[in-house]
């Protein structure tokens, strides 16, 4: 780890992953993906500056790594369900274009 990061940038760091996190499982519940997908980013940015701070190994991130690990589980969760409801209105949409289809056809 660096060894000129203090505790309290790394805290900070851990806090705003958490909130990002929070938020985007609010949003995919919602099924608001576009403000979804700029979140992503945003928390890719923070994972990226702590590995690259080596915080990974840290006392203060083994603290903290149940709780991550609790959010991006539920965030996994209601993103899966999202894809699949959109996977499931998909369905719907082909099958009625098909059957459009062979009405017109018929007429």
């Amino acid at each position: 780890m660096n060894p000129y990061l203090d505790d309290s940038r790394i805290e900070q760091d851990l806090d705003r992953l958490e909130v990002c996190l929070g938020e985007q499982i609010r949003l995919a519940r919602g099924g608001e993906t576009a403000r979804l997908e700029a979140l992503c980013q945003d928390s890719g940015e923070i994972i990226r500056r702590l590995v690259q701070w080596g915080v990974m190994d840290s006392e203060l991130f083994r603290r903290r790594s149940g709780r991550l690990e609790r959010l991006y589980g539920e965030l996994t969760l209601a993103v899966g369900c999202e894809l699949s409801q959109a996977a499931t209105g998909l369905k719907e949409v082909r099958r009625a274009r098909k059957t459009l289809r062979a009405y017109k056809s018929r007429v």
